[in-house]
């Protein structure tokens, strides 16, 4: 560890850390320099007294975020699946939790994560047949040892959990106790206790792991999906190989930081729509597209976010589907501004370059405030309360100008 720092050199550094970090992302270098960069930022963050931290303030915010982004990771994109998933992470933050946690508590965050759905008996329920993921030819655990293997980990559990009183007061611990909660999760992802609903309920169980220690949840969004399912196959498969993943979850784990953090600023988002959208194409016409690895749609959105978030204006992405079944999901993002004494939203499509302004957006509540304001622009087929439904406004405007719908990248 570092030499002793006053608090006010240890913030100078970690916001130089911060500014440092951010800028790499944005310019798609972050990731070259292996583990040197997020450990570095974590060394100095915890040095930082429990005072400038402020990592447990922000739970609400998260579950918005976590719900959003694991929708999209895991194809889950009915009503009670994310209602369930903010259930699910509700009990996570509670107190509750904390009775006789063990491996077994799997059971318990499953429960919550079906609690909405049609069927919710089948929360909790141990799989009976055996498992495939989909894509990846990987010998998942087999459903007559799943037990034999959970009693493995919780073993291996109770000794992470006996590290956690030596974490919270020596931080010189962090880097071997997230280790072996990675390592953990991947070998609960193998095993794969469950028919559905394995990443989410492992997650959220590596996540209040994180948190029993002061580090902050995590999730994965949608332009991170293909890289961290490779990770995680390397992980589980015949390779039995870490690196990868444990790399991709300290990233993770800076990346919480930062955004939490900068929530706890108190943004002022002083930021016009139309400014909003004028640093929008300044982005859009910087992307190169050799440097593309994802879908279009979903490298462009994370561009977005990420440097309006440079720009201390808050962002979200969502990927929703077109109805017409021949085109991709299409990912768009939701800004912050604020105008007068209110905050309000934009949603911004960068592919079609449109915005519609001041509508509050909830990703599982009801959204029939702003499906009738669609109405309002003559979208006569929306029906019901699915935030989805957005699509036919542009897909509509873009078939009566172009007669095609095509992906072009900026000029």
């Amino acid at each position: 560890m570092p030499l002793k720092k006053t608090q006010i050199e240890l913030k100078e550094i970690v916001d130089k850390l911060f500014d440092d970090y951010v800028e790499r992302k944005r310019t798609r270098s972050l990731y070259k320099t292996g583990l040197n960069i997020p450990k570095r930022l974590l060394i100095f963050y915890y040095q930082l007294n429990s005072e400038n931290r402020h990592l447990d303030e922000t739970a609400e915010n998260f579950i918005k975020h976590y719900i959003a982004c694991e929708s999209i990771l895991e194809n889950a994109h009915l009503n009670f699946e994310k209602q369930g998933l903010k259930e699910m992470y509700e009990y996570l933050f509670s107190n509750e939790i904390n009775d006789n946690f063990d491996v077994y508590t799997l059971l318990d965050l499953h429960k919550k994560l079906f609690s909405k759905a049609p069927y919710p008996e089948a929360g909790g329920l141990i799989r009976n047949s055996e498992a495939h993921i989909d894509g990846a030819p990987i010998d998942l655990t087999s459903p007559s040892e799943i037990r034999i293997e959970l009693k493995f980990l919780d073993e291996d559990l109770k000794e992470i959990l006996d590290m956690q009183e030596k974490v919270k007061t020596n931080k010189a611990y962090m880097f071997s106790y997230i280790d072996k909660c990675i390592i953990l999760s991947s070998r609960l992802i193998k095993v794969h206790p469950f028919v559905d609903g394995n990443g989410r309920t492992i997650r959220a169980f590596l996540n209040k792991l994180f948190m029993d220690v002061e580090l902050p949840p995590i999730y994965v969004s949608s332009n991170e999906n293909k890289t961290y399912k490779k990770a995680m196959q390397k992980a589980i498969g015949e390779e039995n190989d870490f690196s990868s993943i444990i790399k991709f979850y300290y990233y993770k784990i800076c990346d919480s930081i930062i955004e939490l953090e900068t929530h706890h600023k108190n943004k002022t988002y002083n930021k016009s729509a139309q400014t909003i959208m004028e640093l929008i194409a300044e982005i859009k016409n910087n992307i190169i597209p050799s440097q593309i690895h994802y879908s279009f749609d979903e490298e462009l959105s994370g561009a977005i976010k990420d440097y309006l978030d440079e720009k201390d204006i808050t962002a979200q992405i969502f990927n929703i589907a077109f109805f017409e079944p021949s085109l991709n999901p299409h990912a768009f993002v939701i800004a912050n501004y604020q105008e007068r004494d209110k905050i309000k939203q934009l949603l911004i499509d960068p592919m079609f370059e449109s915005i519609s302004k001041d509508i509050k957006i909830n990703p599982y509540n009801s959204n029939a405030p702003f499906i009738e304001n669609l109405k309002k622009y003559g979208v006569a087929a929306i029906s019901g309360n699915e935030l989805s439904k957005y699509v036919l406004f542009f897909y509509n405007l873009q078939q009566s100008q172009n007669k095609t719908l095509t992906k072009k990248f900026p000029n």
